[in-house]
């Protein structure tokens, strides 16, 4: 954790270690320690949480997770902890970055509000592809990242098991009920490291700090005011809520006064792009999906990589991951519907990586070979099968919504500092 004046920067990486940058347990522990420790800092304002290799937790760390045989829940449990506090972080002024290609993993650990990109890059869920099924509460997120109507759950089926790359353009536009896949794009990295002047700026402009940390608005608007000078581009949702200020014009702002909205423009390469998504994902079922690709196929090379990519896939885990992403709840609570489908993947998690499948992507993966998954075909997934993948873990190994909401429950404020290493 690195800090400069009322902003602190929580850093996610490998520390020199070889391989892409995936989360492990260990840090899970860590990360979830120190964003305890800074929600409650009442000298903190604002968070940024960035991954510093190139990428950004493009995902669990697999090797880890086969060497945990029969203790995979704990593991599991681990990383669930770290993801429903940042989803329920009461400092809902976190910003996340992201840089390179980003995995889905990246969704639930980046920020609450703000998710920050460097120009070119690109975001692509592979789960399907490694037998497994998303998690971190992403089967909740996915369909609420969606603002154009009775697209919410086609659109979250092409993330989830289509395999193809979001580039920056469509990241910036996917805004809904959740947080954007993208709010902010930056030229480059180090256009964030202009954040914490600019924030800090903004703040001696709202008076003194000491007034707003933790509890007003005018600390919400300091920091979209920030991310705006620091950014090249903002999604349409930002936009909405903050068009670009400079100090002066955010000093003449009322306090608590909301910026007038401007109207998101989408532009009809936008518009033809989601009604793909939706022809040809509105199937009721996977074969369904398969089906009206590969009608497009020979017209279309987007539907074509589409159809080529499940059929590479898991046909069990992409059974698993259409189910998830159909789920219902009946909880009021959006944090509540969250937490229900945290428990729900962890325990079709846990079983999947149970199987032999598991083991036998893993190895495929280390030879560059193709996997020889147990089902050769969508249709070769017995609906028994399926079920069994969704029936609870034992007591013991299920994770409870009694954990995700204690591992998300804030604590009293208190003026300690978080460990790590201090700049600037």
């Amino acid at each position: 954790v690195s800090e400069r004046g009322l902003c602190r920067t929580l850093h996610l990486h490998r520390g020199g270690a070889p391989g892409p940058n995936l989360l492990t347990a260990a840090q899970s522990v860590v990360a979830l320690e120190n964003l305890r420790r800074l929600e409650h800092n009442v000298v903190v304002a604002a968070v940024v949480v960035r991954g510093d290799d190139g990428g950004f937790v493009n995902g669990l760390d697999l090797e880890e997770l086969r060497a945990w045989e029969g203790q995979r829940h704990e593991l599991l449990k681990a990383h669930a902890a770290l993801f429903a506090k940042l989803q329920g972080l009461r400092h809902a002024r976190t910003v996340g970055y992201m840089n390179g290609e980003v995995g889905g993993v990246s969704l639930a650990v980046t920020g609450k509000q703000f998710r920050c990109i460097r120009r070119g890059t690109t975001f692509r869920m592979n789960e399907a592809e490694q037998g497994l099924v998303p998690f971190g509460g992403l089967t909740h997120l996915l369909p609420r990242l969606n603002s154009f109507k009775a697209l919410d759950v086609p659109m979250a089926r092409y993330l989830a098991v289509s395999g193809q790359p979001v580039d920056e353009e469509l990241m910036l536009l996917l805004v809904g009920k959740s947080p954007p896949l993208a709010s902010h794009l930056l030229d480059d990295g180090d256009a964030l490291s202009g954040f914490e002047e600019h924030f800090s700026t903004f703040v001696r402009t709202l008076g003194d700090a000491a007034d707003f940390v933790g509890q007003n608005r005018e600390i919400d608007q300091a920091v979209r005011a920030a991310l705006s000078n620091c950014a090249s581009v903002l999604s349409p949702k930002v936009k909405e809520r903050l068009p670009f200020v400079t100090h002066a014009e955010l000093a003449q702002l009322p306090r608590g006064a909301e910026v007038v909205p401007a109207d998101a423009e989408y532009t009809g390469e936008a518009i033809a792009f989601v009604q793909k998504v939706r022809d040809c994902f509105s199937g009721s079922s996977a074969e369904e999906i398969l089906a009206d690709l590969d009608a497009r196929a020979a017209t279309d090379p987007w539907a074509e990589r589409c159809a080529a990519h499940m059929r590479l896939a898991s046909p069990l885990a992409v059974k698993a991951t259409l189910r998830l992403l159909d789920a219902k709840s009946n909880a009021a609570a959006d944090e509540d519907q969250l937490h229900e489908a945290m428990v729900r993947e962890h325990g079709v998690l846990t079983r999947l990586t149970g199987r032999a499948d598991f083991a036998a992507m893993l190895d495929a993966r280390k030879q560059g070979a193709p996997v020889a998954w147990a089902h050769e075909s969508f249709e070769a997934v017995t609906p028994d099968e399926l079920d069994e993948l969704f029936q609870p873990l034992p007591k013991g190994e299920a994770l409870t919504l009694k954990e995700l909401a204690e591992a998300a429950a804030p604590a009293a404020r208190h003026d300690a500092k978080p460990a790590g290493k201090k700049k600037g």
